[in-house]
C-alpha cells in the first residue's frame, strides 16, 4: 500500500469509526448501554490512532464498534454511515448472505438460522432489503420450519 492509499485508508477508517460512535451516543446511551464520557474517550484515542497512522488500529476498532449493531440487527446503522461518511459500508452483508442461500435452499435447517429470518420478517423498515416476493417466501419457509419442529 503506497503512502498515499494508506492516508486515504486511515481518512476512512476515521470518519466511519467516529461516525460509528456518534450512532452510539444517539442511540445507545439513552438506552445506558454506554456512557458520553465512553464515547468522549474513544474519540480522543481514535484521533490519536489517526495522527500516528495506526490504519490497522482503527480498522479494529471500527470492527469492534459495529459488533453492537450487527448482533442488535440494527439495519438503521448502514444508512447512518453512509450519510455521515458518504462511505456505502455493509455491516450485515455475511448476515444477508445467509438469508440468501435459506431463499436459494426454501427452508431453515437450524434454530440460529430461523431467528435470522424472524429478524428480517420483523423488520418493517425501509431499510429492509428484502422485496415482497422474497418476504412472503420467508414467511412460508418459517411456517413449514415451526410446523415440522412442533411436532
Amino acid at each position: 500500500m503506497t503512502k498515499e492509499e494508506k492516508q486515504i485508508e486511515l481518512i476512512k477508517f476515521r470518519k466511519l469509526t467516529l461516525a460509528t460512535l456518534d450512532y452510539y451516543e444517539e442511540f445507545y446511551t439513552i438506552e445506558n448501554i454506554i456512557s458520553d464520557r465512553d464515547c468522549l474517550l474513544w474519540k480522543k484515542e481514535i484521533e490519536l490512532h489517526f495522527k500516528r497512522g495506526r490504519l490497522t488500529k482503527l480498522k479494529q476498532w471500527f470492527r469492534d464498534f459495529t459488533e453492537m449493531p450487527i448482533e442488535t440487527k440494527d439495519f438503521k446503522f448502514n444508512t447512518y454511515l453512509k450519510e455521515k461518511t458518504n462511505y456505502d459500508i455493509d455491516i450485515f452483508k455475511s448476515f444477508y448472505n445467509r438469508i440468501d442461500k435459506i431463499l436459494e435452499r426454501g427452508k431453515i435447517t437450524t434454530n440460529n438460522q430461523f431467528y435470522d429470518v424472524m429478524s428480517i420478517l420483523n423488520d418493517v423498515s425501509q431499510e429492509n432489503k428484502y422485496k415482497k416476493e422474497d418476504i412472503l417466501k420467508l414467511d412460508s419457509i418459517v411456517f413449514e420450519f415451526e410446523n415440522k419442529n412442533i411436532k
